[in-house]
């Protein structure tokens, strides 16, 4: 952090606050369990489709191995799916490398 020009304060504060995130309990993001957030993904994606001019709302889940510079993603498949079948269980079971196109 030191080479990339950051003061000493905003290390302290980069390194409590990636100690707090660790520190939290995660939960898993597959597996049929209701997921904390999903019920704001559903809404945030219903709100935007509702934007005049909007005709569809892309999203992919990606898991890195060691960040994401420099590495490549490899999709796996194109889904579109439908505003009306949208839900917490569908987003639950989002599988990786897939792009999630919703449409109204």
């Amino acid at each position: 952090m030191r080479s990339k020009g950051w003061s000493e304060a905003k290390i302290a504060r980069a390194l409590a606050q990636r100690s707090e995130a660790d520190s939290r309990p995660r939960s898993p993001i597959r597996g049929g369990l209701q997921q904390p957030g999903l019920d704001e993904w559903c809404v945030l994606i219903h709100d935007v489709l509702a934007l005049p001019g909007t005709a569809y709302v892309g999203l992919l889940i990606r898991d890195y191995n060691s960040g994401s510079n420099g590495e490549s993603i490899a999709l796996q498949k194109r889904e579109v799916v439908h505003a009306r079948d949208l839900s917490e269980t569908m987003l639950a079971a989002m599988r990786s490398d897939t792009i999630y196109e919703f449409r109204r």
